[in-house]
């Protein structure tokens, strides 16, 4: 229901932290979620906030500010560019 729901807005986190879309606009107070499709913790970091997503489960993040932010997940970095207009 949640992948339904945030259609369009959606950042997928495969089971070696490959993320889709790699690159993702979106306006001021959008909310995005980032989905996690493996059966392992993850931790994605997202300018200043870190998130712990659990196995095939999700988050749900709310970008205020203006600006470009990379996606780290777990020790990977810059898997994905968020900008945010």
């Amino acid at each position: 229901q949640a992948l339904e729901r945030y259609a369009g807005n959606v950042i997928q986190l495969d089971a070696n932290c490959r993320a889709e879309p790699v690159t993702k606009v979106i306006p001021q107070k959008t909310i995005l979620m980032f989905d996690n499709e493996s059966q392992w913790s993850r931790t994605v970091i997202v300018g200043p906030r870190t998130y712990v997503i659990a196995p095939f489960d999700y988050v749900l993040a709310v970008f205020n500010v203006p600006g470009t932010f990379a996606v780290t997940c777990d020790s990977v970095q810059a898997v994905a560019l968020i900008a945010v207009q």
